[in-house]
């Protein structure tokens, strides 16, 4: 599952495989507050300061990633694409 801020974040990492190989592919977030993708989770609306409710979902969206029939991985890298703008902000890394 992915999620991204401030705009969709593109990144490209590693998948490593017990046999030494590995194979690199991307991973895709879309914006949480209004992108479009398959959605796996969606919340009614936002918990905001002193319990206020602000009508508009929180999405987290379906990400695929195809591993190698037949090996078995011993560890996939994320990416880390937080943007600029959102570098340091509380909600940073946004790609999770």
């Amino acid at each position: 599952m992915v999620s991204a801020g401030y705009g969709p974040e593109v990144g490209s990492r590693t998948i490593s495989y017990s046999d030494g190989t590995s194979q690199q592919f991307t991973l895709t977030g879309t914006n949480w507050f209004g992108g479009s993708g398959d959605t796996a989770i969606s919340s009614a609306y936002q918990n905001m300061l002193n319990n206020q409710k602000y009508g508009h979902a929180d999405n987290v969206y379906q990400a695929v990633i195809a591993f190698q029939t037949g090996k078995t991985s011993v560890k996939a890298d994320l990416p880390n694409v937080a943007t600029a703008s959102a570098r340091g902000a509380l909600a940073s890394p946004d790609l999770r």
